[in-house]
């Protein structure tokens, strides 16, 4: 039997607040004014439900790939040649931006 993490605990209570924020979110999606607009421009009640059905699913498949991924970068980012990478691509895309910014600035 494996024995429970800190990592564990923290994923599950942020897997528990996600699937909680995401059904409130999808309430509140679909009473929006712009997101009902764009549910009811697919031509009717019943095409506009099959879109808030598809972009429920869509949303639960992303959150679930983000929680699987957060677990395994929390793991990962305890190792040094990880934390060095990141540290290198970190630096190599804010050089990137300064470097963008003092072209289009001069």
């Amino acid at each position: 039997m494996k024995k429970a993490t800190k990592s564990s605990g923290w994923a599950r209570g942020v897997c528990r607040r996600v699937y909680y924020q995401r059904f409130e979110s999808q309430g509140v999606h679909v009473l929006l004014g712009g997101v009902s607009a764009v549910y009811l421009a697919a031509g009717g009640i019943l095409p506009a439900l099959l879109l808030v059905v598809i972009h429920s699913a869509l949303n639960a498949v992303w959150f679930s790939l983000m929680i699987l991924f957060f677990g395994y970068f929390d793991r990962a980012g305890a190792h040094v040649l990880f934390q060095r990478i990141m540290r290198g691509i970190t630096g190599v895309a804010l050089l990137g931006f300064g470097v963008a910014l003092a072209v289009t600035v001069f």
